[in-house]
């Protein structure tokens, strides 16, 4: 559970970041991450990571179920 609300702060601020550099605004080298500063070049590491996990998971699923299943599971695991 403390997981996945990391991985949806990261994502979240993962898409404040993709907005701000759309829309000009100004790009700093480092990023607050809950108690961490690191770089953004880091930053982009773990959201890659993140992305990556995911599309096997995706994939893995669509080779195991159906479409209707994986729809149950992703509401199982949104919901519990």
């Amino acid at each position: 559970q403390e997981k996945r609300k990391k991985i949806f702060q990261s994502m979240k601020k993962a898409y404040l970041l993709r907005s701000n550099i759309v829309h000009g605004e100004k790009i700093e080298k480092h990023m607050n991450i809950e108690e961490d500063n690191i770089t953004i070049d880091k930053f982009v590491d773990a959201i890659e990571d993140i992305l990556r996990e995911s599309l096997h998971r995706f994939i893995d699923l669509a080779n195991e179920h159906t479409k209707t299943d994986i729809e149950k599971i992703i509401d199982e695991s949104i919901y519990n």
